[in-house]
């Protein structure tokens, strides 16, 4: 029992390049009972490439990043309908590839075990989130958030080029404000329905106020994300950490120049006042023509 509960408490965060995100998508075809060919018309319509010249391509290695890009979201998004398997995903890219990465649902845990290509080379993080008191409190959903932010950031650091600490940190940083001021609208939305409810009709079911925190919540989130991308605070974050980088190291750099420059300086004292010492002292020697 205590595996089970704990299976069911786990996250799990799935990185998969084109050719594993292919082959995921074709065996949810499978097991949704299409055929063969309807597989291949509907790949071949989703994303206007032959599916076997496809497969080929990217199990050689010389795909088109391009269409692996373009193979990479289509089928992301078609996955994502109706949050069947993950509800929301990234593309980063690395060495000339494209990865998404997504936390996947049991339905995806069940697509990954159940096929030998996916259970063998599908990169896998587990995040343990523990058992139904983590589910059940505000505090423990502002916990799993924060896990699953910093996660995501972490392997975008580590796939992403051009992705530096600067990014993470701004990243984070803002994700962690809009997490708690999402759960904090999300809980006082659950606490005023549960007492409304109380109030009106002297009971209160549980399910209702809830419903209500996570909507709320999730609105709240919504809005802070439009309002960071208008406002570009992110961005404005990530600059500003970047300058303060730079300023340290001109810092740094002045300051190595002035300890170099102060020693040059204590040496060619010390040599000099030696010089006089020794001039000194020669010209102490009576000069002599003659013994």
């Amino acid at each position: 029992q205590l595996e089970k509960d704990l299976a069911e408490s786990q996250a799990d965060i799935y990185v998969l390049n084109a050719r594993e995100l292919t082959e995921f998508w074709l065996t949810v075809q499978r097991h949704e009972g299409k055929t063969q060919p309807q597989i291949e018309a509907m790949f071949k319509d989703l994303t206007g490439l032959d599916l076997a010249k496809q497969l080929l391509a990217t199990s050689r290695d010389y795909g088109s990043a391009s269409k692996d890009a373009a193979t990479v979201a289509v089928l992301g998004v078609d996955l994502k309908r109706g949050s069947r398997f993950f509800e929301t995903f990234r593309t980063v890219k690395q060495g000339g590839q494209t990865y998404i990465i997504f936390k996947g649902n049991h339905r995806a845990r069940l697509i990954i075990k159940g096929t030998r290509y996916l259970a063998t080379n599908t990169v896998m993080l587990k995040m343990a989130i523990g058992g139904e008191g983590l589910k059940k409190s505000a505090k423990s959903g502002f916990l799993v958030s924060v896990i699953f932010s910093t996660t995501l950031h972490s392997i975008q650091w580590l796939f992403e080029d051009e992705y530096r600490w600067t990014n993470w940190l701004a990243g984070v940083s803002t994700d962690l404000v809009k997490i708690a001021i999402a759960s904090t609208a999300g809980y006082l939305a659950s606490i005023g329905t549960a007492a409304f409810m109380t109030a009106v009709t002297g009971a209160t079911i549980a399910v209702v106020p809830l419903a209500v925190g996570i909507a709320v919540c999730i609105g709240v989130g919504f809005i802070l994300n439009v309002i960071d991308n208008h406002f570009q605070i992110t961005q404005s974050l990530i600059r500003h950490l970047e300058q303060k980088e730079l300023e340290v190291k001109r810092a740094a750099t002045e300051g190595i120049y002035y300890f170099i420059r102060s020693a040059t300086e204590s040496v060619k004292r010390q040599l000099v006042r030696s010089a006089i010492r020794k001039l000194n002292d020669l010209a102490k020697i009576p000069f002599q023509l003659w013994s």
